[in-house]
């Protein structure tokens, strides 16, 4: 695990779809009922440590699997843009969302809201994006229920 042993991070050049999509696959048994709806463009690149990101993104999904326990047609929408000179990725699910407080401490360490959780999950994610020179930042999605994460990192060139 990351956390008990963090590395510098070993920064290249990613397909950023490529890396979602061996992501989730390597996750998919544990996401089986869950929708994953991918939104990202062929040809969108990401400068970001490999490992680091396959840790964030598990992370993520798997909060979001939580979540979405009891949920009618459960799924995580992510989406990625470019704005020119950053990448911004967002994780969206359907699930029941967050009240505020949490959302104020959800990347603090040992803070968790879950029976069995021991609230590292988020505060990893946040480290491995800041020490790749990503933010990231996370609210209840206004349009529907559920969360959305927003990392934004710098985007690369191939």
């Amino acid at each position: 695990m990351e956390y008990t042993s963090p590395r510098k991070p070993q920064i290249k050049v990613l397909n950023l779809r490529n890396e979602l999509e061996n992501t989730i696959k390597f996750i998919k048994l544990q996401i089986k009922d869950i929708y994953v709806d991918l939104q990202i463009p062929e040809d969108l690149y990401i400068e970001f440590d490999s490992s680091h990101f396959k840790q964030i993104v598990i992370n993520i999904i798997l909060n979001s699997k939580d979540a979405l326990v009891g949920i009618e047609n459960p799924s995580i929408k992510i989406n990625g843009y470019s704005d020119g000179t950053n990448v911004n990725i967002e994780f969206a699910d359907n699930g029941c969302g967050m009240d505020e407080k949490s959302l104020i401490y959800i990347f603090e360490p040992f803070y968790t809201t879950k029976d069995n959780g021991n609230g590292v999950g988020m505060f990893i994610v946040k480290k491995l994006v800041e020490e790749n020179g990503g933010e990231i930042m996370a609210k209840n999605n206004e349009n529907t229920s559920g969360l959305v994460v927003f990392i934004t990192v710098r985007m690369g060139e191939k």
